[in-house]
């Protein structure tokens, strides 16, 4: 019994531990727990929406823009980049520590490049990772909407458990 009681205080004392541990390293890191940890770009072929989640994922706020994507890469880019850092003064954040962003259509695994002239037409040959990562100062990562619509819900959606799933966009 009594060790069970000497188990139950170590893993007791741990966890405060831990945690300080934790918060030492994020503050070491210029790691954020603010609420806007996490932004997030989909662009549609008729929409742009930004949205900011808090550190755990959690949704805080996300605004949407009609606008036609497919032929106008540059500005598309650029109202993305302007709603996001919007949506963060309006929230009150000074820090972000990265953003991701989905693309309606195939990325080159190797360079970032949009390669399809089928569905973003204006795109070809545009790295948008490298080029809101430029225009927002943050780290990117850009992924095809599709693919990112099936992780999410193989990491925490439907998917989550169990082996095999068809995800449908």
């Amino acid at each position: 019994m009594l060790e069970f009681i000497t188990l139950g205080l170590i893993v007791a004392s741990a966890i405060p531990l831990s945690m300080l541990v934790a918060f030492i390293g994020m503050l070491r890191a210029g790691v954020s727990g603010n609420l806007m940890s996490l932004g997030a770009i989909d662009f549609g072929h008729s929409h742009i929406t930004v949205a900011a989640a808090d550190a755990l994922g959690g949704l805080v706020a996300q605004e949407r823009l009609e606008f036609g994507v497919d032929l106008a890469a540059d500005e598309a880019l650029d109202r993305a980049a302007t709603a996001l850092l919007a949506l963060r003064d309006r929230l009150g954040v000074t820090h972000r520590s990265r953003v991701v962003a989905g693309i309606p259509g195939p990325l080159d695994r190797r360079t970032g490049e949009v390669r399809s002239a089928t569905i973003l037409s204006g795109w070809v040959g545009r790295a948008p990772q490298r080029e809101l990562g430029e225009r927002l100062g943050v780290p990117v990562r850009a992924e095809n909407d599709a693919y990112l619509g099936a992780y999410g819900e193989r990491k925490c959606g439907v998917g989550h458990d169990v082996v095999d799933f068809i995800y449908v966009k």
